[in-house]
């Protein structure tokens, strides 16, 4: 696990499932309810602004090839930099993973299993996944690039059969709730782009640490391309201002699909799917986790604290006490804490580290 360098096509697709496991589920809710009927204009907008943060976060890097942001703080601060480091992205991959965890088993469990213990669907993605980690992990990478494609050919079908329900009136007005809650506070739904975050950590897994630019723009834009369809697909198809209901906007969407009457009711074919990106998704962030315990700790197995790190996870996914706190997590804390420590924290740790190594 500790040598696993990534092809193109492995780096791409393992940026691509953190944004894709999120648009599963309430990220398209909580864009439509801040922005309204201006989504489509907004994912556009945010999607800019997400390039300029990879071109940034890829100029910052140039001066370190093949380091990622754990070296980098090293380099910058010493080993206690590293630690402080290594530990605010341990943490917030833990949350971000554990509240991930715990909408989509709530969500499975109102639509499928209302009869079924939570802890026990939590229980079987947390198993599962570690124990594939810890036999192979180059599965993780390896079933990354070959669920990315289904996906996004499952949202550009799910795309093409409602266009029958589609309401193009819903996108009137064209600036929504306001100019403002577009382009201003709607600046803030750049955390649509979880891929980002995993950017900064990526370097030193990559065969050929120049390809990195290349690799981060093209992920960029195939998630500005997936969001774009997945927006739109749930805009068309439901009123902005009814829509704040919904638990599973992609769900709900899918239920319509009819194709005469054998080809009905494939919502559990795309459910199927979602599963196998979700379990992808915790399998490459316990990768890029035990990556970063490992450099922090210098441990020479990193495997030994899978199971430990994964029944973190659990005990975290279980803490909310209902589903609204889960909701709160998702779209609000998870926001911030994205602005704040991904986008402001990380990207003043690059600056600072160029600026010392320019007057060295």
């Amino acid at each position: 696990m500790d040598k696993i360098k990534l092809s193109n096509f492995e780096a791409i697709s393992s940026i691509l499932i953190i944004t894709i496991s999120h648009s599963i589920l309430t990220l398209p809710k909580t864009i439509i309810s801040s922005t309204g009927a201006a989504s489509i204009l907004n994912i556009i907008y945010v999607s800019f602004i997400a390039f300029v943060v990879v071109l940034l976060i890829s100029k910052l890097l140039k001066k370190f090839p093949g380091l990622d942001i754990i070296d980098i703080s090293e380099l910058l601060g010493g080993k206690v930099l590293k630690v402080v480091v290594g530990v605010m992205f341990l943490i917030y991959i833990t949350f971000i993973s554990s509240v991930l965890l715990r909408t989509f088993a709530n969500c499975l469990q109102i639509v499928y299993y209302p009869m079924t213990d939570l802890i026990f669907i939590i229980s079987l993605f947390i198993i599962g996944v570690a124990i594939a980690c810890h036999f192979n992990f180059d599965s993780v990478f390896r079933s990354n690039t070959l669920i990315i494609p289904i996906v996004i050919l499952s949202i550009i079908f799910l795309f093409i059969a409602n266009t029958k329900h589609f309401n193009f009136s819903n996108i009137f007005p064209i600036f929504g709730s306001g100019i403002d809650a577009t382009f201003i506070t709607g600046a803030s739904n750049i955390f649509a782009f979880g891929g980002i975050a995993f950017l900064y950590l990526l370097p030193s897994k990559l065969k050929n640490s120049n390809q990195f630019k290349k690799l981060s723009i093209i992920s960029i834009a195939i998630s500005s391309v997936y969001l774009l369809l997945t927006i739109a697909s749930i805009l068309f198809m439901f009123n902005p201002m009814s829509f704040t209901n919904e638990l599973l906007p992609l769900y709900s969407a899918v239920r319509y699909i009819e194709f005469g009457t054998f080809f009905q009711r494939l919502d559990s074919v795309f459910l199927l799917i979602w599963i196998l990106s979700f379990c992808c998704y915790l399998g490459t962030a316990i990768n890029f986790s035990m990556s970063t315990f490992k450099k922090i700790t210098n441990i020479k197995n990193s495997k030994l604290i899978i199971f430990p790190f994964v029944l973190v996870i659990l005990a975290c996914s279980l803490v909310p006490k209902d589903e609204s706190i889960t909701i709160f997590l998702e779209s609000t804390v998870y926001k911030y804490a994205f602005l704040i420590f991904i986008i402001a924290f990380c990207l003043l740790l690059l600056f600072a580290a160029n600026l010392k190594r320019r007057k060295e």
